[in-house]
């Protein structure tokens, strides 16, 4: 009896098909995550990106709506992942310390947050994820919410 192989992949596993042969999926989830968190330093002859942010309750005072100001950066969803592009990207978005998602446009709401303090942190970054780094410093900005009621 032959059998053929199914060409989809099993619910919950992992294709091991696109791996560099003799790594393993914790091999390859590593180096990728190195390449993440290493800054992408701008050279000086590409636009050099910088963002500011300005935040304002929502019209129905529920939460609040977050605008990130950015000069020479575009977001674009349509090349996340890929390779970079000098300018072109998108934001990563933490609250508290705490990732929410990406940015892929410079509008992103915040829903209704407890009484306290809380810190919106939004850092630029290439398609590839790694933050963009201009005169050593990575591209972020940090606006501070305090909720009274």
């Amino acid at each position: 009896m032959v059998m053929k192989a199914d060409k989809e992949k099993p619910k919950g596993q992992m294709d091991h098909s696109t791996m560099a042969p003799g790594k393993s999926s914790d091999t390859k989830a590593a180096e990728t995550s190195v390449a993440i968190m290493t800054p992408f330093a701008v050279p000086k002859e590409e636009p050099q990106p910088s963002l500011k942010l300005a935040i304002k309750r929502a019209a129905d005072q529920k939460g609040w709506v977050l605008k990130a100001l950015t000069e020479n950066f575009a977001f674009s969803e349509a090349l996340a992942d890929g390779d970079h592009k000098p300018g072109v990207g998108h934001g990563h978005i933490y609250l508290n310390g705490l990732k929410l998602g990406r940015l892929y446009k410079s509008d992103f709401t915040v829903g209704e947050l407890p009484k306290g303090q809380h810190v919106v942190r939004v850092t630029l970054n290439t398609n590839n994820h790694r933050t963009y780094q201009v005169r050593g410093k990575k591209v972020t900005a940090v606006v501070n919410i305090r909720v009274d009621d």
